[in-house]
């Protein structure tokens, strides 16, 4: 599957959380806020980046250890993608811990 297909589902998947997190806040429900928003949606987008990693990085040039290396690991469409995601997720991983029904 094309990393920009990839990118069109974990988007729809992340909207899904988003919606599920509003729909929760605004219908009084602890598990679309909850469940759905603070734990299964970021577990699955975890996941799926996760699986993006391993399979891309063997194939990617670059590293971590200068800027320079890491641009280059970011021109390969796989990488970028799971470094997108996987940012977001970093992002969000403070929130899962204060979740409460």
């Amino acid at each position: 599957m094309s990393p920009d297909i990839l990118f069109r589902i974990a988007n729809l998947t992340a909207f899904i959380g988003w919606a599920a997190l509003i729909l929760g806040i605004v219908m009084k429900r602890a598990w679309l806020r909850v469940g759905m928003a603070g734990r299964a949606v970021p577990i699955v987008l975890s996941i799926f980046y996760t699986a993006l990693v391993v399979v891309a990085w063997p194939v990617a040039e670059g590293g971590y250890s200068t800027l320079g290396p890491v641009a280059r690991l970011f021109e390969d469409p796989g990488m970028l993608l799971a470094g997108w995601g996987l940012s977001g997720i970093s992002c969000a991983r403070g929130r899962l811990h204060t979740v409460r029904p």
